[in-house]
């Protein structure tokens, strides 16, 4: 590593000798340093090159790096790793803030403008993908609300999608009369969010609500797993007196009840399913909580893959080997397929 910067800051100097040299080979020249970090932007680094190209690093997130002029007023360039290119460049002094933020995959840049009207200043907020097209804007200083693959600026909430190319869609103006909610988990029909007792399905095009169940019973401990075919499964367990007798599961030396009920979000309908395991988690996103190659591998050809402690005389059965992961059938949760080789499950508590 320490022969590239070396190697790296010899051509830059060369360049700088070459008066024919524009700024925008200077930051293509820069950011090959800067390309070759596991994690971090290689702050000391660019910090020193920049300056001696007369800028300054300022931020990075995704493939978007921005760099400033250290000339007063100057340029702020935004510059995208992806292409090698500056997608946009911006007087500094028209500039008060200018920040990065992410939706899903997507590096968006947020720009605040301000412009003096009648001797007080006036400000606008912009929205620019990661190529310099601009998408939202809104009077006065806001940032983004992020909420899975959206973002709500003012009123008006847009989607984000595309593979090479970011796109933005504006789906609503004001359709929540207040901020986007937080959604955990978004299928074809439905954005999900879960409130800890309860769940709550908005239909992914209209975002109106369709569907909300909530415990309406005190229980020791409720879980919600999303599994296909439009499906929730409901998970709850209800602590029992010491002397108990009749009891499914016995967790941490205390009798539990555990119930067990899929549900069906279109129609609302409850079926109570008799289960001989405890769902620990589920794996339902990839990249979600282990190595994103195994992952991708595993969800490309299962669905509702969920980790559990299988039941064997009252007792969780995951001590040993950790938990177990499986498919399971969406109807009736009954175990489709073992996936034993995929053993990346921690044990829970016994």
């Amino acid at each position: 590593m320490k022969k590239l910067l070396a190697l790296t800051s010899v051509v830059l100097l060369v360049a700088l000798l070459c008066t024919s040299c524009v700024k925008q080979a200077e930051i293509k020249d820069l950011t090959s340093a800067y390309e070759y970090e596991d994690s971090y932007p290689p702050l000391y680094s660019v910090t020193n090159m920049t300056a001696m190209q007369g800028m300054t690093y300022q931020d990075s997130e995704g493939n978007i790096v921005i760099f400033r002029d250290n000339d007063t007023p100057g340029k702020i360039h935004f510059y995208n790793t992806d292409t090698s290119s500056t997608v946009l460049q911006l007087e500094a002094e028209q500039v008060t803030q200018q920040t990065l933020f992410k939706v899903k995959d997507h590096t968006l840049i947020r720009v605040v403008y301000q412009e003096e009207v009648s001797e007080k200043y006036e400000y606008t907020t912009k929205i620019y993908t990661d190529r310099g097209q601009m998408v939202a804007s809104v009077n006065g200083t806001e940032s983004p609300k992020v909420s899975m693959d959206m973002f709500q600026l003012g009123n008006s909430v847009y989607r984000v999608s595309g593979e090479d190319t970011t796109q933005c869609i504006l789906l609503f103006t004001n359709p929540f009369y207040g901020t986007l909610p937080t959604f955990d988990l978004r299928t074809e029909k439905y954005y999900y969010m879960d409130e800890g007792d309860a769940i709550v399905a908005y239909d992914s095009e209209t975002l109106e609500e369709v569907f909300y169940k909530e415990m309406t019973f005190e229980v020791e401990d409720v879980e919600f797993f999303v599994l296909s075919g439009d499906k929730v499964l409901m998970q709850y367990t209800i602590l029992l007196p010491e002397n108990e007798k009749d009891y499914d599961v016995l967790m941490d030396g205390d009798k539990y009840q555990l119930e067990s009920v899929i549900i069906d979000v279109k129609s609302g309908r409850e079926t109570k399913v008799n289960l001989d395991y405890y769902v620990g988690y589920q794996l339902y996103s990839k990249g979600h909580m282990y190595n994103a190659e195994e992952v991708d591998e595993l969800l490309g050809k299962y669905s509702d893959v969920l980790a559990i402690a299988p039941i064997e005389d009252k007792r969780l059965c995951d001590s040993d080997t950790g938990m177990k992961l499986v498919e399971i059938g969406s109807l009736r949760g009954a175990i489709k397929t073992d996936l034993t080789e995929f053993a990346f499950a921690e044990p829970i508590a016994q």
